[in-house]
């Protein structure tokens, strides 16, 4: 027997797909606001509704649906040239984006609860505006419901009835078989609700010729249940040898099977295959179609989509945009992508696996270099090939596309500018950049917050720019691009540049800087002073600034990634904000050396060189520290040993490793240096935390533990304590 039908993971798609087709939806109607006859923006409005509206309705979410209908009406005029679309048009169709978005949020958390008064509220106001731009009537849901569940309203092609319809057709032999037609009908009651029954009896015989062993009855059921078509079928599957059994579709439910299968994989597939992947049509009767297809002569023989029509299994439209899917698939498989959504989760745990094997291979190559042995050299050469294309996919597995998190903040830079009375642009560059997915999620919020304060604080009003020579319309420039190993994003905009005196103005008087060093400060320093946790020179207090946070959290979260963020202004020119990341958290290509018995990992993009250090004459001492001359080149050193303070001991004069960070070079002396080491990095916990220069763990050959290095965080540690020695 059939068990109850859960339908939870269902809903759960629902909300996951909804949100992206409303986002696709946001993107559709920024395009369309800057080009009003934009045909092809509407078309994509049009069907993200559309889809969103049907699937709504058959998941019980009326509220969504009716709101969404509406909207359908107004995008169908505009979409046949009915209704000639305007700026607040598309203002107003924004807002309604905005208002299923929080639709769907309130029924994600409260599945089982009626809309609140609030969002119902908002729902009836933006519904008021939609119908004003309607002809009178246009903006009402028919109401009235066909007697026949396969009656169509040639309008919209929908099924009016909404109920299944489910048409049983019992054998004469079932009884003989030991089954009663009433269980079943019983058992299907468990799943929904059958709203009516009629019992069909044409096929009962004159009484004298009646058998009381044999069965004559049918039944046409409607039956109400948020379900398929196939968890309707398994309920009779025990008598499926002993019945004919047609299901309709309820109400929606066509439009929403039209949708799915324009949805779709572009792959090649059967006609019958796509009806029972949308699950229109079932593999039982599908397999009968087949068989019925076979039965036929050669000469009349029918395809499967006018069997299944004719035989009450599907409806017509169905089979229509089947047959368009194929054609479409026929022309384009050479062009498309094959995708499949995977849980994140599923990702994780693979890079994990993948981490744990690096560290494995790293440790097993330098144990294997210590014994000396050839052949197994060779053995693992092979292997190390064969995990660093396994390490290559993984990652690759996990990388995206920065382009499609640029693309959220072209609703924020209008946003503003529609408030603040501005003319802003934002302009996407390097777009086709990829970033490990978890980063990208990570950093949008302080791209978010950057990208604001470049509208609203950087750009000026229009009439100011004019005042200075410079074009009235404002530009924001998102740019991301690859450099040494790193990933960097670039916020720059033509604005009016950090006030510099208004910056230091505040800084004094909450006691950042004494005024007595103001002459001694540098504008490198000044910049700096926005990151200060509350710091901020705005006059007022807006919904979008004004209140002293976010630009220190914004530092925080990218330093969180391992990341740094670099400032570069010019008063009445602009501004230009880096930030520069690690492709990926998970595995690093490290450079591994030995000071003072403890093993360190100095990431391999910011390490320059490494050389011998063989004689003192190559060592200069300062009275403010030490310098090596390389290569006519003076270079700051650090004794790494000394600076762990260890009491290690070695008679090796060691080697020098030398370090770049943005401008800055930095030498470390260590005892030994092993070369390049791939490893994955392992957290601390929290007794190092403070230790901002250390940014993770690895765990060596022979159980030792190994400090993988945060370069920027450790020169900008050693420039602190030099600072100290030279005050």
């Amino acid at each position: 027997m059939a068990e109850k039908y859960d339908f939870n993971e269902a809903i759960n798609v629902f909300f996951i797909e909804s949100r992206e087709m409303l986002e696709d939806m946001e993107n559709a109607l920024l395009d369309l606001e800057k080009d009003i006859s934009d045909s092809e923006s509407v078309s994509a409005i049009f069907r993200a509704v559309h889809t969103i509206k049907g699937s709504a309705g058959m998941f019980g979410f009326n509220d969504v649906g009716d709101f969404a209908h509406i909207l359908e009406n107004l995008l169908d005029k505009i979409r046949s040239s009915e209704i000639e679309t305007t700026p607040d048009m598309v203002n107003l169709l924004l807002e309604c984006n905005d208002h299923i978005i929080k639709l769907l949020d309130y029924f994600d958390a409260n599945r089982e609860e009626e809309i609140n008064p609030e969002l119902n509220s908002v729902s009836q106001s933006l519904l008021n505006k939609l119908n004003s731009y309607l002809p009178a009537g246009a903006g009402e849901r028919k109401k009235e419901q066909a007697k026949n569940a396969s009656d169509l309203d040639s309008g919209d092609m929908q099924v009016i009835n909404e109920c299944w319809h489910i048409s049983l057709r019992f054998r004469k032999s079932i009884f003989k078989n030991g089954m009663d037609p009433q269980s079943f009908i019983s058992y299907l009651s468990q799943m929904g609700k059958i709203v009516k029954i009629k019992a069909v009896t044409d096929a009962i015989p004159p009484a004298k010729e009646m058998n009381a062993e044999e069965c004559y009855l049918g039944f046409e059921i409607s039956f109400m249940a948020y379900t398929t078509k196939e968890k309707i079928e398994e309920v009779f599957e025990f008598i499926q040898d002993d019945c004919i059994i047609r299901i309709l579709p309820p109400k929606s439910d066509l439009n929403e099977y039209v949708a799915l299968i324009d949805n779709l994989p572009e792959e090649t597939m059967y006609i019958g295959e796509i009806l029972t992947e949308v699950g229109s049509l079932t593999k039982k009767e599908l397999s009968e179609a087949l068989k019925l297809q076979e039965g036929l002569k050669k000469d009349s023989k029918k395809r499967i989509g006018e069997i299944v029509v004719d035989e009450h299994m599907v409806h017509k439209p169905i089979i229509e945009a089947a047959v368009n899917k194929q054609s479409n698939i026929k022309k384009t498989e050479d062009k498309i992508k094959k995708t499949m959504r995977v849980d994140t989760s599923k990702l994780d745990k693979l890079i994990n696996l993948v981490g744990e094997l690096v560290i494995s291979a790293s440790n097993m190559e330098r144990l294997i270099h210590e014994s000396g042995n050839s052949g197994m050299a060779n053995a693992f050469l092979q292997m190390s090939r064969l995990i660093d294309s396994i390490r290559e996919s993984s990652m690759n597995v996990r990388m995206v596309e920065i382009g499609e998190s640029f693309k959220r903040f072209e609703r924020v830079v209008r946003d503003i500018s529609r408030e603040k009375g501005k003319q802003v642009d934002l302009v996407f560059h390097g777009g086709e950049t990829e970033l490990d997915k978890t980063i990208i999620e990570k950093v949008t919020d302080p791209l978010m917050h950057l990208v604001r304060n470049a509208a609203d604080h950087g750009i000026e009003l229009p009439e100011i720019r004019a005042a200075k020579g410079k074009p009235e319309k404002g530009i924001v420039k998102l740019n991301a691009y690859n450099e040494a190993g790193n990933i960097v994003i670039e916020i720059n905009d033509d604005g009016a540049g950090l006030d510099r005196q208004k910056i230091i103005n505040k800084a004094v008087e909450r006691g950042l800087i004494k005024e007595e060093d103001l002459e001694s400060v540098s504008n490198e320093t000044i910049d700096e002073l926005i990151f200060s946790s509350g710091f901020s020179t705005a006059d007022t207090v807006t919904g979008i600034s004004g209140r002293g946070v976010g630009m220190d959290v914004v530092r925080k979260n990218i330093e969180s990634l391992r990341g740094s963020i670099i400032i570069n202004s010019e008063e009445g020119k602009g501004t230009t904000i880096r930030i520069i990341l690690p492709l990926t958290l998970a595995i690093i290509d490290g450079f591994l050396v030995k000071a003072g018995g403890l093993f360190c990992v100095l990431p391999l993009n910011s390490v320059v060189e490494c050389s011998e250090f063989d004689n003192d004459e190559d060592v200069r001492l300062s009275e403010t520290g030490n310098y090596i001359y390389l290569r006519d080149e003076i270079i700051p050193y650090v004794k790494m040993k000394d600076f762990f303070e260890s009491n290690n001991e070695t008679d090796s004069m060691g080697k020098i490793v030398v370090v770049r960070y943005a401008d800055r070079k930095m030498a470390f002396l260590v005892d030994e240096a092993f070369g390049e080491f791939q490893t994955v990095i392992k957290p601390l916990g929290r007794i190092f935390n403070k230790i901002e220069w250390i940014s993770g763990a690895t765990i060596m050959a022979g159980g030792e533990i190994g400090l993988i290095l945060d370069v920027s965080k450790l020169l900008g540690y050693l420039k602190i304590v030099e600072t100290r020695n030279i005050s």
